[in-house]
């Protein structure tokens, strides 16, 4: 059986390709974690504290630095501080009212965050509030127990309930 030099080639290829998206693999962590609670306030109320940066940014336990006050659109952004690191605060989805995802990148670019909340009316003062929260993460950073994850992301839920109920 004679092969060509093309079909060498191809072959070549594919074979790099994969084993350079299974080292890519390999060099990151996903961590996911998701949570819900109910509030004591309005949806509105929920959806203001979640889309102002400066509300948001002590729900997360940042420091608010620059940038839009308020989103409402893909692409808004804002700066934030955390861990004394400058960290870039982008809405990559929102369904205004309902949802919203938020990208959450140092400019070490240890890791990078994306948190998508999704608001839900249950009554007039009352409404749930859930979060899918997902780190990436380089192989070589060790995340955080699960004990840790967990207290960290009830935590920020409370902060949010806070802030909301007394808006």
């Amino acid at each position: 059986m004679k092969i060509s030099n093309m079909a060498i080639v191809v072959i070549s290829a594919v074979i790099f390709f994969l084993l350079v998206t299974n080292t890519i693999a390999q060099q990151e962590q996903l961590i996911s974690n998701e949570g819900e609670i109910t509030v004591a306030a309005k949806s509105g109320n929920v959806w203001k504290v979640l889309t102002n940066t400066k509300k948001y940014a002590k729900v997360m336990g940042y420091k608010w630095k620059s940038g839009k006050k308020k989103v409402d659109s893909v692409g808004d952004q804002a700066l934030v501080e955390f861990l004394e690191q400058e960290t870039a605060y982008q809405v990559k989805f929102i369904e205004p009212g309902h949802k919203l995802t938020i990208r959450i990148a140092p400019s070490n670019a240890t890791y990078v965050n994306e948190k998508t909340w999704v608001v839900t009316p249950v009554s007039k003062w009352k409404t749930k509030v859930s979060v899918t929260d997902v780190y990436t993460l380089p192989s070589d950073i060790v995340p955080p127990t699960v004990n840790q994850q967990i207290n960290k992301l009830q935590e920020t839920l409370e902060r949010l309930r806070d802030l909301a109920e007394r808006s």
